[in-house]
């Protein structure tokens, strides 16, 4: 189901949660509601790594965004919205 949503193969998450669960961020087990399922869960060495990360993105983006002024920032803003629309019209042509 991930692997659907986010538009990647199931060998490639596989491989990505094989990885995590090596490098002992992540643990597997038999879903409660459904044991043909499996269920994951951050270890507490993941959660202090996922912490640490968004201690990290929360620095950079203090660094990069808080010193523009509020005019630049309303014009990227407009600008990003108009380049998504035309990104998603022209994914939806190419279909």
């Amino acid at each position: 189901m991930f692997a659907r949503r986010r538009e990647q193969s199931a060998a490639a998450v596989s491989k990505v949660l094989c990885q995590l669960i090596d490098r002992d961020l992540v643990r597997t087990s038999v879903a409660s509601e459904d044991r043909r399922q499996r269920a994951y869960e951050l270890t507490p060495r993941g959660q202090a790594t996922m912490k640490a990360l968004r201690a990290h993105r929360q620095r950079a983006i203090e660094a990069i965004w808080t010193a523009l002024p509020d005019a630049d920032l309303e014009h990227f803003n407009a600008v990003s919205a108009e380049l998504i629309a035309r990104v998603e019209s022209y994914a939806r042509q190419e279909e």
